[in-house]
């Protein structure tokens, strides 16, 4: 991940950027460090994300986000409310929206942790983490600088919020975590692994 002309480059992804020392401990077991541990534990370098982002997005997925190669010194935060159609125009590549086929693959089996929730109150228990691009985004097909918004973490979320909006069944406006760098100059750093 870089900056290129303001645009955030997702594509090609880069090597892993994020300390090892932020890797959870028993990370590859059933039985991982629990994510108020981990927090604690690196309260340090991640104490200026709230726990729920940091515990989603690098706890939860470490090196299988896509976006492990942002840098998170720099990164600040803010909780908002955004309704349904801007959610959904919110840019997210891996995203296929099949709303008839996400409405019953989530529904497949009882006490779905993504379905459930939502089909009680209409939107998410843990709001999900989007990035500001305030200038766009060049990804696998090529640039689009009318990307303002990345999808960092909570894609099954968005991709059941669009089914339950196909259905007229989700709330009109959900809490979302909205990241931003202080510029985009600041992450132009290193992109490479640090021990």
């Amino acid at each position: 991940m870089r900056w290129v002309d303001g645009m955030l480059k997702i594509w090609p992804e880069d090597d892993l950027i994020w300390p090892l020392s932020l890797k959870p401990q028993r990370y590859d077991t059933l039985h991982p460090e629990p994510a108020d541990e981990w927090y604690e534990r690196n309260r340090n370098a991640i104490g200026h994300l709230h726990p729920l982002i940091a515990g989603q997005w690098v706890h939860r997925h470490w090196h299988h986000s896509p976006y492990c190669s942002f840098p998170l010194d720099g990164l600040s935060w803010t909780i908002e409310e955004w309704p349904n159609e801007r959610l959904l125009n919110v840019h997210c590549p891996r995203c296929m929206f099949d709303a008839a086929f996400d409405f019953e693959t989530f529904n497949s089996y009882p006490d779905n942790p993504t379905s459930e929730p939502m089909n009680r109150t209409g939107t998410w228990k843990i709001p999900i983490v989007i990035l500001n691009t305030p200038a766009g985004v060049i990804d696998a097909q090529g640039p689009d600088p009318r990307s303002r918004h990345l999808l960092v973490e909570g894609h099954q979320r968005l991709r059941y919020l669009n089914a339950l909006v196909a259905r007229r069944q989700g709330a009109p406006a959900h809490h979302v975590f909205v990241l931003s760098y202080g510029s985009v100059e600041a992450p132009q750093n290193s992109t490479k692994n640090e021990a």
